[in-house]
């Protein structure tokens, strides 16, 4: 990433409102494990959590299907992988009138790896960003005008100033209800996952080679699956457990919610696909790690989804289960110790994440670049 200059931005900010600094310039919000899980929820409607059809032709209808491993020496599906990361800032607190509000500022980007037939991975696609992210509507329009000139002006566009109180493709509109710095980190997210569709659509548009990408194709910047390109598939870690099933019979074979579903679910094995988001994206569940070999029951299981070729249209058996062979051999070699989602680890996305973190400012670089001006003396000259 290359460096900008932040000091002008912090100072036209100061000059505007009053600043409470963070300690130290800035306060790092962590991502925590479960922040996949938690964004899905927040963008999928209730009703999407239906599950009222299967997405294959299966007689009779099955409710789990062991699977061979496929290696890559076999089958070389994958060539390949897209994800994106997040770090997020908060600065400070800014206060204009009876008004207060966060300063946040988030690193963000994405990038596609290709793995040549040796196995060894390569950049292919690369976007990063920097975001400050401010609710307008706490602000005067004399002092939101005065920041993004300022942003522009001396960072030649490196910072991209994102007002937070309004509308976005994932969240959808501000609610008064709603924590100011959720909705931020949110925000920051949610334009990391357009960066992973950017990345997505090129790719569709250069390979027919399928590719993995990290995360839900379920709705907002991704848009439900419809723009999507046929050869990707996503891949899910963390995923919503909130989804109803009511495709399967009564008696023994009565399953209503996810936990249910995947207590039964042993290694290697894969559940029949679903439509989801009006047949548009196609899904599955994936056991990649035996029950025994983790803390919980149920973790080791990626969620696993493609887009429709034709909405409502059934998958090929054989395509789906092509699919889950070869992702049950890329779950090796586990960065187990290195990442507290190793257990359902795709091994080139996690190396696709580790491409991405090592190639933004590091926490310490980032929090020296957040320098604050002398706020007296700029209070004083107003």
């Amino acid at each position: 990433m290359k460096t900008i200059n932040i000091a002008p931005t912090l100072e036209a900010i100061a000059s505007c409102v009053d600043i409470l600094p963070a300690s130290g310039g800035a306060i790092e919000l962590l991502q925590t494990p479960d922040e996949e899980r938690r964004f899905e929820e927040t963008i999928v409607s209730s009703d999407d959590n239906v599950v009222e059809a299967f997405a294959e032709s299966v007689k009779p209808n099955f409710i789990y299907k062991n699977l061979p491993i496929v290696a890559r020496s076999e089958k070389h599906l994958f060539r390949y992988f897209i994800d994106g990361s997040v770090q997020t800032y908060v600065l400070g607190t800014g206060m204009e009138n009876d008004r207060n509000f966060p300063i946040v500022m988030a690193q963000i980007g994405a990038a596609a790896l290709h793995r040549k037939d040796n196995g060894m991975m390569e950049k292919s696609l690369y976007i990063e960003k920097v975001l400050l992210l401010l609710p307008f509507s706490s602000l005067s329009t004399t002092a939101v005008a005065k920041i993004q000139q300022t942003a522009q002006s001396s960072t030649s566009g490196g910072i991209e100033v994102v007002d937070t109180s309004g509308n976005d493709e994932n969240l959808g509109e501000a609610n008064v209800t709603e924590d100011i710095t959720n909705r931020a980190t949110g925000i920051a997210k949610s334009r990391m996952r357009a960066i992973e569709r950017e990345l997505a659509m090129q790719l569709g548009q250069q390979t027919q080679d399928c590719f993995v990408i990290d995360g839900t194709i379920r709705s907002g910047s991704f848009g439900w699956g419809q723009s999507v390109p046929k050869n990707a598939v996503a891949i899910s870690k963390s995923f919503t457990h909130k989804p109803k099933f009511d495709v399967f019979g009564r008696g023994e074979q009565e399953i209503k919610n996810l936990p249910r579903l995947l207590a039964g679910l042993e290694a290697e094995c894969r559940t029949p696909a679903f439509f989801t988001s009006g047949g548009k994206v196609i899904f599955w569940y994936l056991r990649m790690r035996a029950q025994g070999e983790v803390d919980y029951p149920l973790m080791g299981v990626i969620k696993v989804e493609v887009p429709a070729k034709v909405a409502g249209e059934k998958i090929d058996v054989d395509y789906i289960d092509t699919i889950s062979s070869c992702l049950l051999a890329e779950r090796t070699v586990s960065p187990h110790g290195l990442d507290s989602r190793w257990h359902a680890h795709i091994y080139p996305v996690f190396l696709t994440e580790k491409f991405l973190k090592t190639s933004f400012y590091s926490r310490e670089v980032f929090k020296g670049l957040i320098k604050w001006p002398k706020l007296k003396e700029i209070y004083a000259a107003r």
